[in-house]
């Protein structure tokens, strides 16, 4: 039987830089945004026990960012 590594403090965590990314976005600042996501992005590079399938979450919130960055300089 396969033995499951438990990571869920780790995941947890990088939910948490995520939730405060997507708190700074709701806010319309994008500044505090983007150093949220890029504190994400970092914490997910630095990371040993983070699945890699977990880097599509990253991308995503690096691709929210980017767009909510086009549509306030729109405005």
């Amino acid at each position: 039987m396969m033995k499951l590594i438990n990571f869920t403090p780790i995941v947890d965590k990088l939910y948490a830089y995520l939730y405060l990314g997507e708190y700074w976005l709701f806010n319309a600042d994008l500044k505090k945004a983007e150093e949220s996501v890029e504190d994400l992005e970092d914490f997910f590079e630095q990371s040993q026990g983070i699945p890699k399938r977990y880097s599509l979450m990253v991308n995503m919130a690096k691709t929210e960012l980017e767009m909510m960055k086009r549509f306030n300089s729109n405005m």
